[in-house]
């Protein structure tokens, strides 16, 4: 799981290298956001409340994945999270 998060990380480093229009900006930021939302819900124990975050943190991705179908670094990015996110289910939902 924590090789998976740092994966998560050093995408978003290079999503942020590659970050030239405001639309790549815009992306980066969101991936940003759902990123520190998923470490609060890391650090927090699991309940009704974190694992429905997670879950829709898990559906988010797949929208950012379709508003941002021209990217392949999105894609590479939704498939990691997709199952990091599915394994956490897996283990507490």
């Amino acid at each position: 799981m924590r090789k998976a998060i740092l994966g998560l990380l050093a995408g978003l480093f290079f999503l942020g290298l590659v970050a030239g229009g405001s639309g790549v900006r815009q992306l980066h930021n969101e991936i940003h956001t759902i990123q520190q939302q998923w470490l609060t819900i890391k650090a927090s124990r699991p309940n009704q409340s974190t694992v429905a975050q997670a879950r829709a943190l898990w559906w988010h991705t797949h929208d950012l994945q379709r508003r941002y179908a021209d990217n392949p670094q999105v894609k590479v990015w939704e498939n990691r999270t997709w199952y990091t996110y599915w394994d956490y289910l897996k283990q507490v939902g």
